[in-house]
């Protein structure tokens, strides 16, 4: 496991240092399917409390309290760095469009 990583060691003696048990524990992360990025999905519930006043017959007020829960789920785009180096491209070939009106 230590040669696939890249590592140096080949025997079992060998002294490890800690950048190198970090590149093998990614290493072995990766080799396993396990994400290393992150969730693709991320999930923000929020709830405000507040308080309204609601006029009764007879000058009464009655205070009634509003729970307002909201839930956004945020989703990961895969396509993000497509973008990225797609735009630069597509830019001047507007503007050499544009120039000789």
């Amino acid at each position: 496991q230590m040669k696939d990583a890249g590592l140096p060691q080949a025997a079992e003696t060998d002294v490890v240092a800690e950048a190198q048990k970090e590149s093998l524990l990614a290493y072995l992360k990766r080799s396993h399917g396990e994400e290393t990025d992150g969730p693709k999905k991320i999930t923000l519930k929020r709830r405000t409390l507040s308080t309204i006043k609601a006029g009764g017959s007879a000058g009464r007020g009655r205070t009634v309290n509003v729970e307002v829960r909201k839930k956004r789920t945020y989703v990961r785009r895969e396509d993000a760095d497509v973008t990225a180096e797609v735009i630069p491209e597509v830019i001047p070939e507007v503007a050499a469009e544009v120039a000789p009106a």
